[in-house]
């Protein structure tokens, strides 16, 4: 995510205690190792977890540095003493709102309609953005699905500075400590304060009369760095190698506290970073007002009346929101205007039409579209596409083709190629089979697709465009390039390096030095609800995206593949 809530105001807010923080921070605000320990009188759980959110951790830069015994810690208490997932994939869009989201809901973003760090709704007229001190935590008040924290509502649980937390029990923000790192793009500072909050469970325990069943520590300051000088930089890697720092500190506190063999470790990233050169970006919203002659919105919008919102965006040709870097969503007013979406010919005019064409720019990879109710085109450089979904429910069930979650059952995809290829499959001949056979399941998509150049995009671009808050058009950056000018790594987009994260489970009952072939992000909520309450206590969160992994982790060999 790239984190700009600390805007003018926010600054002004912050300047009476620069003075008090900055000593500490720019010293880093680096302890020696964390004192914690549980309270006399305080219950402690049978299990426990904690959940380590790295954002923006490179799932490259980590395998590298893993390989390298650069991330010691990690490596010791969590990789050698647990399970491993090979290749899994975040969501589409790869933004961390929209991912953060997903991880306590189990949903895609299309589902539970958080559809990145900003968006539009043309019901309400409103343009909400998340990237800003004032607004950031507003998306907790933006989506209904149940979370982690609300199933688990019984449990006593604890947020570390995550902004999406609606139902946990506490919440540790540093709201001070980490207004004055941001001012001053003191990264490792604020991952350190993160790892800090460890200390103050203790107090929160006692209040509560018990330790926390479940905690998520959400470090921002890996993908803050990765934006400011790339995921291949030193210093980026310097970055990841705090954080394992405060991992290793983390979890030696629980060692010494007596409940580190009750407690399962999670290590999980929402997205990748890719790396972008200075000079590859392009700042779409403008080139559209110059190439279209539109009028264009392009920030936040919240506040005045529906009839004041009406009458702005009466005089609007398009509301244009550059999504996290390399995504952006582009909305247009269908033929009764804002109330009503564009109909395929007209997206499919905006992405095509022009020399060049939206959809054929140098920084554009693929642009999508709504074709009908099910169905999504893709156009490119590289030729067009439609995604088909069909339900197989009842009497069209393939019981050949059982798979672990069973909305899996009831819903297949095919990719038609049309002038060409956009996402590559049929240059690579295992996949390139798969594709011409024609329909497969949710699952499948994700084993045959998952080393390709788009993982999964089949399986999950439909589901985007579910919701009513999902552009009219999405656009993806294409490799190298950005949409704005201050990044020089970014993520967002449908490529491997944006898709592809970090996975790890530790803990009682798992078996050690082990791996899983596939996963997706929105497994993680299902698999942390089994893991601390059993399969039973899934029923209460409803319609699932995803699917527990306990059974495969639990009976994960050298290797198995899920599908």
């Amino acid at each position: 995510m790239r984190n700009n809530r600390t805007n003018l105001a926010g600054r002004r807010l912050y300047l009476p205690f620069l003075l008090l923080g900055g000593a500490f921070a720019a010293a880093g605000c680096a302890p020696t190792g964390l004192h914690v320990r549980v309270p006399s009188g305080v219950a402690v759980p049978d299990r426990c977890a904690v959940m380590f959110f790295v954002d923006g951790l490179d799932r490259a830069v980590y395998d590298d540095m893993l390989a390298r015994r650069e991330l010691p810690a990690i490596e010791k208490y969590i990789v050698r003493r647990g399970v491993s997932v090979d290749d899994p994939v975040t969501c589409i869009p790869s933004i961390t709102y929209a991912i953060g989201t997903t991880f306590l809901t189990g949903l895609y973003p299309g589902h539970h309609d958080i559809v990145g760090n900003n968006w539009f709704d043309r019901r309400s007229l409103i343009v909400r953005s998340y990237m800003e001190s004032s607004t950031y935590r507003e998306v907790n008040a933006d989506f209904t699905a149940p979370t982690i924290y609300d199933v688990l509502g019984d449990r006593f649980t604890v947020n570390f500075q995550n902004a999406v937390r609606r139902g946990v029990k506490r919440t540790i923000d540093n709201w001070v400590e980490s207004g004055v790192c941001w001012f001053f793009g003191w990264h490792l500072a604020a991952d350190r304060w993160v790892g800090s909050d460890f200390e103050q469970v203790a107090g929160l325990a006692r209040q509560a009369g018990r330790w926390p069943d479940f905690i998520q520590a959400y470090f921002p300051g890996v993908d803050a760095r990765g934006h400011h000088v790339g995921a291949d930089h030193p210093l980026y890697r310097q970055a990841v190698r705090n954080v394992d720092t405060q991992i290793g500190w983390a979890c030696e506190a629980l060692l010494r506290a007596g409940i580190f063999d009750r407690t399962y470790l999670i290590l999980v990233t929402d997205h990748g970073h890719a790396p972008c050169a200075h000079e590859h970006y392009i700042e779409l919203a403008r080139w559209l007002a110059r190439a279209k002659g539109w009028r264009i919105h392009e920030d936040r919008y919240d506040w005045g009346t529906l009839p004041q919102r009406q009458r702005h965006f009466a005089k609007v040709d398009a509301v244009a929101l550059n999504g996290g870097s390399r995504q952006f969503k582009l909305y247009l007013p269908g033929a009764d205007g804002w109330a009503s979406r564009p109909d395929f010919e007209r997206c499919k005019e905006v992405l095509t039409s022009g020399r060049p064409s939206l959809g054929t720019l140098p920084a554009v990879f693929v642009g999508a579209c709504r074709k009908g109710p099910d169905q999504v085109w893709l156009y490119g450089r590289s030729g067009d596409a439609t995604v088909t979904r069909r339900r197989i429910a009842g009497e069209h069930s393939r019981p050949d083709r059982v798979e672990p979650n069973p909305r899996d059952n009831e819903i297949e995809y095919r990719y038609d190629v049309g002038t060409g290829d956009p996402l590559g499959y049929l240059s690579e001949p295992d996949t390139a089979e798969f594709v011409r056979q024609g329909w497969h399941g949710s699952r499948a998509w994700l084993t045959a697709t998952t080393g390709s150049r788009c993982p999964d995009t089949p399986a999950q671009i439909v589901e985007l465009f579910d919701s009513p808050r999902a552009p009219d058009i999405e656009i993806f950056a294409a490799e190298d390039w950005d949409f704005s000018h201050e990044n020089v790594g970014g993520h967002g987009s449908i490529l491997r390096r944006d898709m592809r994260i970090v996975m790890v489970f530790a803990g009682p009952g798992l078996p050690a030095g082990r791996r899983i072939a596939t996963a997706r992000a929105v497994d993680l909520a299902p698999t942390i609800v089994e893991l601390l309450a059993g399969p039973d206590r899934l029923n209460e969160m409803g319609h699932l995206d995803g699917m527990s992994l306990v059974p495969p982790l639990r009976g994960a060999e050298a290797i198995m593949r899920m599908q």
